[in-house]
This record gives structure tokens, C-alpha cells and sequence, in this order.
């Protein structure tokens, strides 16, 4: 008797592999909230919470409005978001001066992956999980490396 394995190999080759998630930064409209942790050069973990809202501007492009605090401090944050066809987007600091990010930023999306950055400054990164999203910034400031993890669930499905 034959084996069918090599007609099943065969068939699984030619068959299309599944398409990876994409990313597609007008879905992430909404509220979104979440804890983390802030991570300095030489000092403990500290426990973070954050709001952010992501919303459509009038030019269609997209609005990251948000707020982390931690027990020492807050900071917010504002950028407009300009993405090409190609998957390249372009990030605009909204707070004149800037404050906490850099004045422009540029990346791309990759998958569910959208990452930001500067050569002087480090990354953004936005990572879409099922219904949640993981915002990450590595990242120096005055020379340390600063680390910010947190896990974003949707407010307003």
C-alpha cells in the first residue's frame, strides 16, 4: 500500500500560509487603559498606569492622546500619526515645545507591529495582541536607558 504522506506534503506547499495579522491604526480607535512598569538606569521597577486614547483627526490622520503616571510623577503625551500606503508612518509630536518624545519620529508597520523612532532617542512601539495592545518605549533619557511596558485593554469596544 502507498503512502499518502507525499501527496499531503504536497497539498500543505500549495496551499496559500495564513496571512499574519496587520495592524491598521484607524481599528485602535477608542479608549484604552492599562498598567506596566517603568524601568530606570540603576533603580527598581516602578508600577505605571496609562490612558490613551487613539482617534481619527479631521485629515484622517491618527490622534495618540495619553497620560502615564507613576506613584513619583505623570507625563503626557501627544502625537499625530501620518501613515503612507507602503506601511511607512510619520510621527509628529503635538506639544510646541515638545516634551517626553521627540519633535518627529518615523517608522513603519510591520505586521501588528508599529514601530517609531529616533537614532538619539530609541523607540515606540505599539504591538496589537487579540483585543489588547502593548505600548512599549526603549528609550535614553539624559544618557540612562529607560524602559516603559504596558499592556493596553480597550475601554469602548
Amino acid at each position: 500500500m502507498k503512502s499518502i504522506l507525499p501527496f499531503v506534503l504536497a497539498l500543505g506547499l500549495a496551499l496559500p500560509a495564513a496571512a499574519a495579522p496587520t495592524l491598521h491604526l484607524p481599528d485602535l480607535a477608542g479608549q484604552w487603559r492599562g498598567a506596566g512598569t517603568l524601568t530606570k538606569a540603576g533603580a527598581a521597577a516602578q508600577r505605571l498606569g496609562c490612558k490613551v486614547e487613539i482617534r481619527t483627526a479631521i485629515n484622517l490622520n491618527i490622534l495618540v492622546i495619553g497620560r502615564c503616571a507613576t506613584s513619583e510623577g505623570a507625563d503626557s503625551f501627544s502625537l499625530e500619526l501620518t501613515e503612507a500606503a507602503d506601511g511607512a508612518v510619520q510621527a509628529k509630536n503635538r506639544f510646541d515645545p515638545p516634551r517626553g518624545l521627540p519633535e518627529q519620529m518615523s517608522g513603519v508597520i510591520d505586521g501588528a507591529v508599529l514601530t517609531l523612532g529616533t537614532a538619539d532617542f530609541g523607540t515606540v512601539e505599539l504591538r496589537q495582541q487579540d483585543q489588547a495592545l502593548d505600548f512599549a518605549i526603549n528609550a535614553q533619557n539624559d544618557g540612562q536607558p529607560v524602559l516603559l511596558q504596558v499592556r493596553l485593554e480597550r475601554q469602548n469596544p
